[in-house]
Order: C-alpha cells, then structure tokens, then sequence
C-alpha cells in the first residue's frame, strides 16, 4: 500500500510538472473577473430612518385609538415646530417610543435596505418612509398595532461595491475554479497515459478452461441419521 501511493504521488507530480498554471489567481485575474461581472457586486438601494412608535391595544375602541393619534399628531406638530426637528425627534423618542429596539437609539434603525425596511414594519411605515426625502418627518401612519412617526435621515442609491469590499470573494471563487480545472487536467491526462493491452492467450486459455464439476453429495453421519 505504501509503494503504491508513492508511485500515485509521483504520478501527479509528473502530470503537474506540465501545467504551469497556478491555484492562487492573480491580480490582473481578480480584476478581469470583478470588471466583468461588475452587475454581480450592485448594492441595494438603502436608507436610514428614525422610528416613532405609540403602541395601542389591539381591543381599543374608535374612540380610544382617535385619542391615540391626536397625541401623535399633537407630538408630530412639537417636531416641526422645534429649531432642531431632528433633536426633538430623537427627544420624543426616547422619552415615548414603544418600539424598544430603537428606543435608545434615539429612533436610528440604521442603513437597510428598502425590502428589508419594509420586511421589519408594517406596509404603510416602509411605504411612507420610501416617500420621504432626508429631513423630512411623515406624517401620522396608522398600523395595526398602533400609530408610527417616521423621520429619513439618509438615503443612499444603488452602487457598484468596490473591488476591495468583494476581493476575498472573488479569490475564493478563482481559487475554487483553478484547482477543480487542476484536478480535471489531472484525470484526463491519467486516462491518456495508460495503455490498455489484452492479453489473448490468456484470455482464451480462461474462455477453453471446463467449468469445475458440483460438489458430490456427503452421505450422513451417525449422529445425523439418528437425529429425529
């Protein structure tokens, strides 16, 4: 077994010594890859927002939920009416915001993408916050679970991520790709370099050879011919 795979080891390094072409790609590869694929490295369109929630029971009466959003609306008109409407934004929510994973964010959900932003909200929250420009606040967004405040900080357009973001991702792929055509090289050249010879003298010596007779019946023993 261990001559065996010495002479297999040997084998391959000299298949090997006659493909030149390296695992590891290169830069000007790396380039050629990302420079034609730039369509594969396209960032979503993303947004930054701040989020205002009053939560409402889902029993409340009309009544109870009209008083809900006549205090959002009278906190919204607060916003508008400040110096800084971002600082009072950021004000009211962390003193009245229900929506605990942004509370003490100041209301900051952070840069998310557009389908994601509306996976996380209700359908009128992402629809109104995608309406809006940087600085604006909306106005009241009536949901199911209550009433929501959203104000846009930013927004950022779709964008080509640049090469230094999406290298190591490239690199992998090559170096996938180049030791799959390594190992394929090495098995066709296998393949081509061994001869099949038959040998018809003994394949017609096996072909003449008479089947071997059946075993003859063993007469019982003793012990077996008294067995009930």
């Amino acid at each position: 077994m261990l001559f065996r795979s010495l002479v297999v080891s040997r084998y391959r390094e000299a298949i090997l010594a006659t493909n030149t072409s390296p695992i590891e790609p290169t830069e000007t590869a790396v380039r050629a890859a990302y420079e034609s694929q730039t369509n594969s490295f396209v960032r979503p369109p993303a947004l930054n927002a701040a989020i205002f929630f009053h939560d409402v029971p889902r029993r409340a009466t009309a009544e109870k939920r009209q008083e809900a959003r006549e205090r959002v609306e009278g906190w919204r008109k607060e916003i508008l009416a400040a110096a800084d409407q971002g600082a009072a934004f950021a004000a009211m929510v962390t003193q009245r915001s229900a929506d605990n994973a942004t509370r003490y964010r100041r209301g900051e959900v952070g840069w998310t993408s557009s389908e994601e932003f509306k996976r996380r909200y209700p359908p009128e929250v992402g629809t109104a916050a995608m309406a809006l420009r940087p600085g604006e606040t909306s106005g009241v967004i009536e949901a199911t679970q209550g009433f929501y405040l959203v104000r846009l900080l930013a927004q950022r357009p779709a964008e080509v991520r640049p090469i230094a973001e999406v290298e190591p991702q490239i690199r992998h792929r090559l170096r996938e790709q180049n030791r799959f055509a390594r190992e394929a090289f090495i098995r066709s050249s296998s393949r081509a370099g061994i001869e099949v010879r038959t040998n018809a003298l003994l394949l017609a010596s096996l072909a003449a050879a008479p089947a071997p007779k059946p075993a003859a019946a063993r007469p019982p023993s003793s012990m077996e011919r008294m067995s009930p």
